[in-house]
Order: C-alpha cells, then structure tokens, then sequence
C-alpha cells in the first residue's frame, strides 16, 4: 500500500543551450525542488559551468527538437511531480507556495497549466494573446509525454487543470533575438508539416470542425481550449489554401486589435507585426514544402543543431 505520509517529491527539469545570461536565474528560482535536472544541448557559452554550481544532475545531449530533449529530461528525473522549465522562465515565491500546495493534495490533477507572463523587451506584454499564456509544465512523472516539433504541446493521461499564480517568461530581450528564434521555429514547422504530411485543402472537412466543436463544448470553454484543439486537429496537419495569402494581415488584426494588443502602446504593436512576419515566413515555407517537388529540402537533426549553433543567442 502507498504511504500516505510519505512527503510527495517535485523535480524541475530545464533544458538550456547558450543560456549562460539566464540559467543562473531560473535555477535560483527553483533551489526548493527536491532535485534539479538540466539537459544540455551541447553548449559552447558558460552554460554548463554555471549549472553545476547549482545540481550534480547534469546531462548533455545534442539537440533532438524541443519535445524530444524535454522527454528526455523527464526520464532522468526521479520525482513525483516534474516542473519543467524553459532557462528563461522564473517561478516566483507565490508560485512556489501554489505549486507545492497543489501536489500533495490527494485528488490533485495529473497536469497542471500554468498563466506565463511574457516579457518583451523588459516589457510585460499583458494583450494579444500573451496574457495569460497558459503553458503545460508540471505533471506527475509518467503520466505523458511531449510531442511536435515546436510549440510543442504535452499529452496527457489523466486530468489537467490551471494553477493561478503566475510564471515569469523573459524569453525575448532583443528584436534580433526575436527574429532569431522565429527563423528557427519556422524551419521546425517544416518538419512538423512533414511528419504529419499536411494536407492543403479549400475548406475544413465538415468531420474535423464536428469534432472539434464536440471538444470545446466538453470545456474548459476558454482561449487555451480553443489553442489546444487546433494543436491537436489543424496545425500543421492542415492548411486552407484560399487564406494562405490573408494569414499575416489576420495574424495581426487577431492579436492587434480582437485581443487587444493596442492596450500594451508599442511594444504591443511591434509584437502583432512581428507575428505577422513569422506567418508570412511560416506560410512561404509550407508553400513551398507542398511545392517543392524534388528540390524539397526537410532539414535532418543533424542540420537543425547546425542552425542553432550559428543563429542561437550566447549571451
């Protein structure tokens, strides 16, 4: 029988490469954890020196993608619950407090969400889609796993819910660092468009919006609903190909204008035309994935670390 009295464990896992500016911080953040694992993607900053004043439990390992190296991480730990996190996120005292009241309840869920703030530039950028951005990162160990190739999403095998106490993300300081991490994250949707081989299509099939209007009535009827069943359904699997032309325009007005991006002045504004020209770089891509023929080029694993290493801010 379990021993009901037995302290339940929590290990923060964190995947870094090149993060000597910011690893410090995120593990000073989190020195109440039982155990800290970081996986390295191979560094060649002080990364990895500085991690080891912090945790033994260092591995290396070249970088596999995003969902792979964070499933990785979470087989070396041994605790009860993992919180994983990106180098560049904080949790706060009041975090803290939550997130260790929230694992030793009995009848706690099995995945929790948890509201990021996102800063841009110093700035907290509150609309557009930003705030709350809620992100999967503390599970039970072995409940799920992570899939995708970016913007991965966890799957899970068991419940989930929303924590309230927010986590700080200080992900972008730079416009060129912003540029930087959309050039890479567009070649991965490449690889994810090519894994689930994407379809182009004029309308969506009646089958897919049944089933995806069936998933939101099941609740929790909110954004991160509505963001979690177009992971799962439509992104990357398949694309409208009369809106292809009309995506960055809408991109922006979606996180301008209907989320309200004009509230956070202009930062607000340069963080909705930036998305736009992520779309618009994304969608060239998969233009030209679909038309590619024989000249289509899908990168390999051993090409994208080629891509981190040269485009990757070092600090």
């Amino acid at each position: 029988m379990p021993d009901e009295n037995r302290r339940v464990k929590v290990s923060a896992t964190v995947i870094t490469f090149n993060e000597e500016q910011d690893i410090e911080e995120c593990l000073k953040s989190i020195l109440w954890a039982d155990e800290i694992v970081v996986v390295d993607s191979l560094s060649i900053d002080r990364t990895v020196d500085i991690t080891k004043q912090y945790t033994d439990k260092v591995y290396e390992n070249p970088f596999p993608g995003f969902a792979a190296q964070k499933n990785f991480a979470a087989e070396k730990a041994s605790g009860d619950w993992i919180l994983q996190l990106d180098a560049d996120e904080r949790i706060p005292p009041s975090l803290r407090d939550e997130i260790l009241s929230t694992v030793a309840k009995p009848d706690a869920c099995d995945l929790y969400y948890i509201p990021r703030r996102n800063y841009w530039l110093g700035h907290w950028i509150r609309h557009g889609g930003w705030y709350p951005d809620f992100a999967a990162r503390l599970f039970r160990r072995g409940k799920g796993r992570w899939v995708g190739f970016t913007h991965e999403k966890f799957v899970i095998d068991g419940t989930s819910g929303m924590l309230k106490e927010d986590l700080f993300h200080d992900n972008l300081k730079s416009v060129h660092e912003h540029v930087q991490k959309q050039l890479i994250s567009t070649i991965q949707e490449v690889r994810e468009a090519a894994q689930n081989d994407l379809r182009l299509v004029w309308f969506i099939p009646p089958s897919i919006i049944i089933r995806m209007l069936k998933g939101f009535a099941k609740g929790p009827i909110n954004w991160l609903t509505i963001r979690l069943l177009y992971k799962d359904m439509i992104k990357n699997k398949i694309e409208i190909i009369w809106l292809m032309p009309f995506y960055p325009v809408l991109k922006f007005l979606y996180m301008y204008i209907l989320r309200l991006g004009f509230l956070d002045g202009a930062p607000g504004f340069w963080v909705a035309a930036l998305s736009a020209v992520y779309t618009t770089i994304r969608y060239a891509k998969l233009w030209e994935y679909a038309h590619g023929g024989k000249h289509r080029v899908i990168p390999s694993d051993e090409e994208m670390r080629t891509y981190y290493r040269s485009w990757w801010p070092s600090g």
